[in-house]
């Protein structure tokens, strides 16, 4: 992020200057990204907070399925950001132009112009965001988020915050609770920034890669990594769920039961699952290679999220432990 902001009264001020017009990634190196990955990865309560974003992300898709799905792949999940962290560049009201939305999805190669133009018109379906200048139909369209999307929105952001505080007694939850919705004005084009900017999620490892770009294949991964044993050992080479049937898992994912078992037999194939019995009819287990391929790809997104709240927050609101993230 190429502004910087601070706190006001104990609350998170917006940036006074946006980000460059392309998120050029000139804040975080991939050393310093390299670092941040594996030093979250090498505490030893980061498989409690993953598994924490997992549940919550869980819980979010059984109350709000249909807008869980349109940000099921990550594409979407990344247009999302790009249209959040463009909205809030601007003053008062917050909007980005569709042909700026189109062309930020080309430039970084996450979807198709065609597919980018649908995925606007299932968020104004979806009433995630709306139009603030012309109407759908019209070539000056700009669209904004509504307040269902801020009220979503700041619950993303305090569930990763949230899992920040688990690994260092942190206080990010209350800064930026307490900044309502300026903390997302304040953050968002930063957090658009190191997503776009991350080596890590522009290139998981293959276990998670599998799933990423598929639709439904995030929501996937954290049903399984959801219903994963807590109490099983972590360096376990294979880990049981509570997941034993793809109807079931098909329905929690609103997609047919034929797509989610050709996710199953693609990472099945992979070695990343598979039954612990008869197919079909026993508990489905997973490698470590899938559980560590899903914990660096948080890692990533928590790593983004902290250089994000360090950059904007006063000195010692990241914690009270010692290490801060």
């Amino acid at each position: 992020m190429s502004g910087a902001a601070g706190m006001a009264g104990g609350r998170l001020e917006a940036p006074r200057r946006s980000v460059a017009p392309d998120f050029a990634p000139d804040s975080a190196p991939l050393a310093t990204e390299a670092a941040d990955i594996a030093r979250l990865l090498a505490h030893p309560a980061f498989e409690r907070a993953a598994r924490h974003l997992a549940q919550w992300f869980s819980v979010l898709k059984d109350m709000e399925p249909r807008i869980s799905s349109l940000f099921g792949a990550q594409q979407r999940w990344l247009l999302c950001h790009v249209a959040v962290g463009r909205c809030f560049e601007r003053p008062e009201p917050a909007s980005v132009s569709r042909l700026d939305l189109i062309r930020d999805g080309l430039r970084h190669g996450l979807a198709s112009r065609n597919t980018i133009k649908a995925f606007i018109l299932e968020a104004l379906h979806y009433g995630i965001v709306q139009p603030v200048e012309g109407t759908p139909a019209s070539r000056n369209l700009r669209i904004g988020p509504t307040p269902k999307a801020l009220y979503l929105l700041t619950g993303w952001y305090l569930l990763h915050l949230g899992a920040l505080d688990l690994l260092d007694a942190g206080r990010r939850t209350a800064a930026f609770g307490a900044a309502s919705e300026a903390g997302l004005r304040a953050m968002a084009p930063a957090v658009a920034e190191g997503l776009l900017g991350s080596a890590a999620i522009a290139r998981p490892a293959p276990p998670y890669a599998l799933f990423a770009w598929m639709d439904e294949g995030g929501n996937l991964m954290d049903r399984l990594i959801a219903g994963a044993d807590p109490d099983a050992d972590p360096a376990a080479e294979r880990v049981l769920t509570n997941v034993a049937s793809i109807s079931a898992l098909s329905e929690h994912l609103s997609v047919s039961r034929t797509h989610a078992g050709r996710m199953f037999a693609a990472a099945e194939a992979q070695g990343s699952l598979g039954w612990s019995g008869r197919s079909g009819r026993s508990a489905v287990w997973l490698s470590r290679a899938f559980r560590d391929a899903y914990a660096r790809a948080q890692a990533a997104k928590l790593a983004v999220v902290a250089r994000a709240f360090r950059a904007l927050a006063p000195d010692g609101a990241e914690g009270g432990g010692g290490d801060h993230f």
